[in-house]
């Protein structure tokens, strides 16, 4: 049976497939799902982000090898390349969030420096709803908010947790879903979702 943490990562038994999501070329640095390799739609590597895995990752990649047993640098290495690339924050935080599972899972010192990357970059995508960017909807907003709060707990920082918890308490009704597993987190913590939990959250873990 499958089970969902209460930071939304889906637990199967068995092997994990996160920790083989991710590969690198260990001779240009590249690094992305199988997808990047080997996919025709995907566009070729060009001149200027050649230049930047040449100058930024390929050295991480020759002068530190733990990439290659530890599956969370490569989701750093990735999320890198996307910062690079202009990819929408979010989207670059749920890189990180993906490391640190990967730490989480291998007992992994990072972990913290991984989650805090998440609340950065989470935080980036709040501060850029508006304008140029997508605006996110009130609902994506009260997840991330969520998720934030999450990785704060997570690190130990409990007041920053709680202050994150409550904007999702009053950015949402207070008898929906998310506000009470907002509560429940802030006063008495859990791993994974209740039965319950788990068929209501199913859509909003998508939001994430």
């Amino acid at each position: 049976m499958d089970h969902i943490s209460t930071e939304f990562r889906r637990y199967r038994d068995g092997v994990k497939p996160l920790h083989f999501e991710m590969h690198t070329c260990p001779f240009c640095g590249l690094t992305g799902n199988i997808a990047r390799f080997v996919d025709r739609s995907v566009p070729p590597v060009n001149d200027g982000l050649r230049a930047f895995l040449a100058e930024h990752i390929l050295p991480v990649v020759r002068n530190d090898h733990s990439w290659m047993s530890f599956s969370g640098e490569r989701f750093e290495l990735l999320a890198r390349i996307m910062e690079y690339e202009g990819v929408e924050p979010q989207m670059i935080g749920l890189q990180y969030l993906k490391a640190a599972w990967c730490a989480k899972d291998l007992f992994h010192k990072k972990e913290p420096q991984f989650r805090m990357r998440v609340v950065e970059f989470f935080q980036k995508a709040l501060e850029t709803a508006s304008g140029e960017s997508p605006a996110l909807s009130p609902m994506r907003k009260a997840v991330m908010k969520y998720m934030i709060a999450e990785q704060y707990r997570r690190v130990g920082n409990c007041a920053a947790a709680t202050e994150w918890y409550e904007q999702v308490q009053n950015g949402v009704s207070a008898d929906a879903l998310l506000a009470e597993l907002a509560e429940q987190q802030k006063s008495n913590p859990q791993e994974f979702l209740t039965d319950k939990q788990h068929m209501a959250f199913m859509e909003l873990a998508k939001l994430v």
